[in-house]
């Protein structure tokens, strides 16, 4: 169940005035189904590290023969995760406590010392990364962080969720009733604390998104829950109105694809897209701009700065593609970045005189200069700057060594 789970289907009004269906979406949040594995890979891989702490915390016995490769692998799948995304290894760390209190109320069996231990390495990698991100030029982007929140109520939010929320509801019924076990008790507290600091300003506060609260891991508890759910009402209507349990399972699960479906059918059609755009140079980038990368790659050593072009977006490219230190790139990730663009903008304009274009470069330490057709004539380019020595050319795009 947690795998389809998806948001309840809506009726909005469009710009132009007609009535469309359109998902409860809350941005960035992990509710539609074929968009929780995320769109990178480190997105993928912070799932895959949740699933390896719980499943190595509550199943791998803690007997002399498992305990110290459980150990290296709680430390490294939690060191890996709060590195890749501290939040989700301050709420894993969080519901652990909790969980291990309410363990400790029930009489139920703890591990302290354990919490203790994996805590000490998540506080450690967590302080590191904050004093990082503390400096510049990372401090833009926590700056810039702050202010992504997702507003919601709570209605909207339950419908967002999507139908799981009623069989999860009645599956945590069940296992409280049943006497909840330990595991279960961390889900539960994994997912009501997400949601609930969701809903506060706490996250504000502390400079980060209220998104991050929520993680696509989250789905497989949620489908656990609905699976006891669902098992709940068969052996109700067993008990109380004599029908097979098959007969009923497979009723609330064809209740549960209809209810899903129309989402499920949206997100295909978003994800299916009619026409492509192939003239976007970030999406299909033309054969000699990468062999332009291609050749920069090969020039050592990785550290000299190189320039590209940010009104064409080349200039958030050079990293990638050749490895090499760019002057300006990502707006969050570079230091007085719009000063930079606006002194670029000024060299590949030609506005720059060659006396000027020359102390610009000495000045920022610049020791090569991409130029592709997107931004114009390269033969202009270089009849305006001729201290600088092309080093490669084809077809328009090209590359110049400052001398």
């Amino acid at each position: 169940m947690g795998s389809f789970s998806t948001s309840f289907i809506n009726q909005v009004q469009s710009p132009d005035g007609s009535t469309i269906l359109w998902p409860f979406q809350i941005w960035k949040t992990p509710h539609f189904a074929f968009d929780r594995l995320g769109g990178a890979p480190h997105h993928l891989l912070l799932t895959v590290l949740a699933y390896i702490f719980f499943l190595t915390w509550f199943y791998v016995p803690t007997s002399k023969i498992y305990k110290i490769p459980a150990y290296v692998f709680l430390v490294l799948s939690i060191v890996c995760m709060t590195t890749l995304n501290p939040i989700q290894g301050a709420v894993f760390i969080g519901s652990l406590w909790i969980t291990e209190i309410i363990a400790l109320t029930l009489k139920r069996q703890t591990s302290f010392h354990r919490v203790f231990f994996v805590s000490v390495f998540f506080l450690a990698v967590f302080l590191y990364i904050n004093s990082i991100m503390s400096g510049q030029p990372h401090i833009q982007s926590k700056i810039w962080e702050a202010s992504q929140q997702s507003h919601t109520t709570i209605d909207f939010l339950f419908l967002s969720i999507g139908p799981i929320v009623g069989f999860a509801a009645l599956g945590i019924f069940s296992a409280l009733k049943a006497g909840i076990r330990i595991p279960q008790i961390f889900s539960l507290v994994l997912i009501i604390s997400g949601y609930m600091v969701f809903m506060t300003d706490i996250p504000q506060t502390f400079g980060v998104s209220n998104t991050r609260l929520l993680f696509p891991p989250n789905y497989v508890f949620w489908g656990v829950f609905g699976a006891l759910g669902v098992d709940f009402l068969t052996k109700t209507a067993k008990k109380f109105l004599r029908i097979p349990a098959g007969v009923t399972g497979v009723i609330v699960l064809l209740i549960y694809i209809i209810l899903v479906s129309p989402t499920l059918y949206w997100e295909l059609q978003q994800k299916i897209l009619p026409e492509t755009d192939t003239h976007d140079p970030l999406h299909y980038l033309p054969a000699q701009i990468m062999d332009s990368f291609v050749f920069l790659s090969t020039i050592r050593p990785y550290d000299l700065v190189v320039v590209g072009n940010p009104v064409t977006r080349m200039d958030t490219l050079i990293p990638a593609f050749s490895g090499h230190t760019t002057y300006s790139g990502h707006m969050l990730a570079t230091t007085d970045n719009s000063i930079k663009q606006a002194r670029l903008k000024k060299l590949f304009s030609l506005e720059y005189s060659e006396t000027e274009a020359q102390t610009f470069c000495k000045t920022a330490n610049i020791s090569y200069v991409v130029f592709t057709p997107l931004d114009g004539d390269i033969t202009a380019f270089a009849s305006n700057y001729p201290f600088l020595i092309r080093v490669f050319d084809k077809q328009g795009a090209g590359v110049f060594r400052v001398p």
